[in-house]
């Protein structure tokens, strides 16, 4: 089947803030999938490049049984870990002259991918594809289901993991 790209309509909002590109990088959180970040951060030598940190995380099913507050808290401490481990890649982006946002999402990976994209007005998704992590939560029915959601390109760095002989 073949694909033919579509150009959206020009954002004049984004042509105000000097934006040429906008991309989402959904990261999991796992040194592996943080392999994505340097290819990331050398498309931003074409310039006026602004990111999206995107990190999906899903409750455990006993949390879903958990009594309120407890359920609560523990979403809580798990947005404030993931927040604080996208500020900490959004600093580096930063300080290669790249304009960050971070946001942390619960739920269903295909699902806030597409949702964020089309909230951003992404041009690009971004992500590593490691053995665990964006793998487990993208699974080959969910990367299809992006793309069909979204109709965007998505950047893809793999790597082979180290295996005993």
């Amino acid at each position: 089947m073949i694909r033919r790209a579509v150009r959206r309509p020009e954002n004049p909002a984004r042509e105000e803030m000097g934006v040429r590109c906008r991309i989402l990088l959904v990261l999991d959180g796992g040194a592996d999938g943080e392999r994505i970040v340097p290819w990331v951060r050398d498309l931003s030598r074409a310039g006026r490049i602004a990111v999206h940190l995107l990190m999906v995380r899903t409750s455990p099913p006993e949390r879903a049984e958990e009594a309120g507050a407890a359920a609560v808290i523990a979403d809580c401490l798990d947005e404030i870990e993931a927040a604080a481990y996208l500020t900490a890649i959004a600093a580096d982006l930063r300080d290669a002259g790249l304009s960050v946002e971070i946001e942390v999402r619960f739920g269903e990976a295909d699902e806030a991918i597409a949702g964020a994209s089309r909230r951003i007005g992404a041009d690009l998704i971004a992500l590593g594809l490691p053995p665990a992590g964006v793998l487990r939560l993208l699974r080959p029915g969910r990367r299809a289901k992006v793309l069909a959601l979204t109709g965007l390109p998505v950047l893809v760095v793999g790597y082979r993991t180290a295996t005993a002989s």
